[in-house]
């Protein structure tokens, strides 16, 4: 008599629980990959932002100063700014004309950051937004609430879009106690 091998289905491989497992871990899969193929960014969760620019410029009042890389408060401010824009913040579809941004730049009513860079920077989030810039403008000043409004500008022209920074008073508060 010839025994045939019986065909047994490991119960841990079909439990409710590993389906269920299972069509979680590839429905974060597949969202994951939906949200980084719409902004082209697989690190859109990321929340840190680290880069350095080439030129700080505080438009304050009217008056622009400028922070190039050899003065001594380029990189505390840098690393100041740095750290408010890996903290709370908030993408937002509000934008700004290009005139508009270059009327912010000379107005006596508003205090405002410019960083510059060399080469096009990202800033990652769930929105395409603030992508392949090399100009970021941080209102400080003439904000109605607490969130300081991020701009970014990508060869002379204001891009669409914007990023809201929870808590721009350490920038602010850096700003005066260096005098700047």
């Amino acid at each position: 008599m010839a025994t045939t091998p019986s065909t047994v289905r490991s119960p841990a491989l079909t439990s409710p629980l590993n389906i269920f497992l299972l069509g979680l871990l590839a429905g974060v899969g597949l969202f994951y990959f939906v949200v980084g193929s719409f902004t082209h960014d697989l690190l859109w969760f990321w929340p840190v932002f680290n880069q350095q620019p080439s030129e700080i410029v505080i438009h304050c009042y009217g008056q622009a100063v400028h922070i190039n890389p050899d003065s001594p408060h380029f990189i505390p401010l840098t690393h100041v700014i740095n750290q408010q824009l890996s903290a709370e913040r908030r993408v937002d579809d509000a934008s700004i004309s290009t005139e508009a941004y270059d009327t912010l730049l000379q107005s006596q009513t508003t205090v405002s950051i410019e960083m510059r860079f060399s080469q096009p920077i990202r800033i990652h989030s769930h929105r395409s937004y603030l992508s392949n810039v090399d100009t970021l403008l941080i209102l400080l000043s003439g904000e109605e609430n607490r969130w300081a409004r991020l701009y970014g500008v990508r060869d002379g022209i204001s891009m669409p879009g914007s990023l809201r920074v929870a808590n721009s008073q350490a920038i602010a508060d850096f700003l005066l106690q260096q005098a700047l």
